[in-house]
């Protein structure tokens, strides 16, 4: 009976792990960066900014940091929000087709009048 060894052709690393050896390797002296990131499989930018984060933060720098937005300017009002939340406390079987947009002004006030009469139903929905 023949024993197959499971190999793989890469080798197995943490991303922290290999961020680390990019910027030691980069700190030496005379050290290529455009050669560095094409070893490390990196765009020359993402090698300038893991070095950039590391000089500022230290190794926390090179921890993932989140994509989200700091603000989304063109999302949904909190005041919009909470009136359509009011609004399916008061009718839980509505869906989007039943309450209003909030594409025009109309709507908006519909909304928030809703809300006003709905604003006991609100205060459950914490």
């Amino acid at each position: 009976m023949t024993v197959f060894k499971r190999w793989m052709p890469w080798k197995e690393q943490r991303t922290m792990s290999l961020k680390l050896q990019f910027v030691e390797r980069a700190a030496q002296k005379g050290s290529n960066l455009s050669a560095l990131c094409e070893e490390f499989g990196v765009s020359r930018q993402t090698g300038h900014k893991w070095l950039r984060r590391y000089r500022e933060l230290g190794p926390l720098g090179l921890v993932e940091q989140s994509r989200r937005p700091d603000s989304s300017p063109g999302g949904t009002g909190e005041d919009v929000v909470l009136a359509i939340l009011a609004l399916r406390n008061q009718h839980p079987s509505w869906g989007p087709d039943k309450i209003p947009g909030c594409s025009s002004a109309d709507s908006l006030r519909k909304l928030r009048a809703a809300a006003r009469s709905c604003a006991s139903c609100a205060g459950s929905a914490k």
